[in-house]
């Protein structure tokens, strides 16, 4: 793999080859942040079930103030610290080897309100809908933030949570990206 933009464009990092790990592709990646653009210059960015760190990667190298990467697997938290240190951006990234459902209720007993979210559980582990539900109910974005989350195309997900509108649903290949949207007609 490769980070495809920003200030670490063009370098290569590991994805962990023969392992669970199923790395988003570089086209996808491309899609992701070719809507985001401008958004993930400076945000706080939250890559859940973060395999080898690809998409948490590029979002340091566009400009992303901070990453938070959260994977169960030591495999993965490992080859997260090497492919780190290989591009260089190893200083504005926090991991965390947990469960995601456990990882977000920390970072909100610890005050974090991310820009941005990404999540890409693994393929019909019937885990997308469930961390959907726990990223709108302990309200982890901040207004104006985005979560986007890839899953099994077939998998069906909701138009709507709590905190969480669906506006744009992207398919290719065996792959769909869900983008929400904070819904700000709601107050606390």
């Amino acid at each position: 793999m490769r980070v495809i933009g920003g200030i670490a464009k063009g370098r290569r990092f590991r994805i962990g080859r023969g392992s669970e790990i199923r790395p988003t592709s570089d086209y996808l990646k491309e899609v992701i942040f070719d809507i985001l653009q401008d958004l993930v210059k400076g945000v706080t960015f939250l890559d859940l079930f973060a395999g080898s760190g690809n998409v948490g990667i590029e979002a340091l190298s566009r400009g992303a103030e901070e990453v938070v990467f959260v994977d169960s697997s030591p495999f993965s938290i490992r080859l997260i610290q090497d492919n780190l240190q290989a591009v260089g951006l190893q200083d504005r990234a926090t991991l965390m080897r947990t469960k995601a459902q456990t990882a977000i209720r920390s970072l909100k007993r610890r005050g974090y309100q991310f820009g941005l979210i990404f999540m890409d559980p693994p393929y019909q582990s019937s885990l997308t809908v469930p961390t959907l539900e726990a990223l709108s109910e302990l309200d982890l974005l901040e207004k104006g933030g985005m979560v986007i989350a890839e899953h099994f195309h077939k998998e069906e997900v909701p138009v709507s949570l709590r905190w969480l509108i669906r506006n744009r649903q992207i398919r290719h290949g065996e792959s769909a990206l869900s983008f929400y949207l904070k819904n700000e007609s709601l107050t606390h």
